[in-house]
């Protein structure tokens, strides 16, 4: 019997050392160098990460500068995060999971959400540009109506969540209505990928040279699709040879109307990179 409780004993204190061993923690100053406290003034950030065979989750941790929690996101594991922004031409995802909001606070020490759930306001700043958005999290996610506006321009969009995924949203720019489901959309040809590639395939012809003999080779240039769906400003990235970069730029600037790029239903300019390949 104290054989058999021995046992139990060394079983707990291995499955807790592994489970030691399966956790880190680290503790990080704005400029992403680790420290070893958490002193107010010294980390501004401690990432935790679980690994579980072979898998991992990380739990973010933000503090203000007086020590204070700023907020808490949980991320998923690599193979479970899917987003709602186009990942190629013609292929992307509206079902998606993102980062969990655990909590969020101010300096003061008020709390907006805990456990994953209540209303937050927040000022997002990019370069020069702000803006503003506000709504509910429930269990971690977005959820319900999420307002959103730009205080430095004639610009706001409204947004419906359910459980993190985006249903849809409206944008308002200087008087104008653009409706999405998708927050970021690349530019798409008519098609999509297989219709690129398709129309790449039968638009490209091999320059000869001086003896007569096709030239081969592969060239990638990169250029722009503007707002009305037209490519312009073609520029080969890996010249071999002039005739060949020539061809390519040909069959761009030939390229029947594109989709362009959106956001939030907005078109933009979008700037995309694809290898051409000529083989005899």
């Amino acid at each position: 019997m104290k054989i058999y409780g021995i046992v139990l004993i060394l079983i707990g204190l291995t499955s807790s050392v592994l489970a030691q061993q399966n956790k880190k923690v680290y503790l990080l100053k704005k400029d992403g160098k680790e420290v070893q406290t958490k002193a107010a003034g010294t980390a501004t950030r401690q990432e935790i990460k679980n690994y579980q065979a072979g898998e991992s989750t990380r739990i973010s941790i933000s503090y203000y500068s007086n020590g204070k929690v700023k907020r808490k996101t949980e991320y998923p594991r690599p193979q479970d995060a899917k987003t709602d922004i186009q990942n190629n031409i013609g292929d992307f995802s509206v079902d998606f999971k993102m980062e969990k909001r655990l909590f969020e606070g101010d300096s003061t020490g008020k709390v907006f959400v805990e456990n994953g759930n209540g209303h937050f306001r927040e000022t997002i700043e990019s370069g020069i540009e702000q803006k503003i958005e506000e709504g509910d999290y429930k269990d971690g996610y977005k959820n319900g109506i999420w307002l959103g506006h730009y205080p430095n321009k004639d610009e706001s969009f409204v947004e419906t969540y359910s459980n993190g995924k985006m249903l849809g949203g409206e944008t308002t720019k200087e008087g104008k209505k653009y409706r999405y489901t998708i927050i970021k959309k690349c530019a798409e040809f008519p098609g999509g990928r297989i219709g690129w590639l398709g129309y790449i395939s039968k638009a490209e012809k091999n320059p000869v040279n001086s003896n007569g003999q096709l030239i081969s080779g592969s060239v990638t240039p990169s250029f722009t699709i503007g707002v009305d769906g037209k490519i312009s400003n073609v520029w080969i990235n890996n010249s071999i040879n002039k005739s060949l970069d020539l061809e390519a730029a040909r069959v761009l600037y030939n390229s029947p109307t594109w989709q362009p790029a959106k956001f939030r239903g907005i078109p933009f300019e979008y700037s995309y990179s694809e290898p051409i390949n000529f083989k005899h």
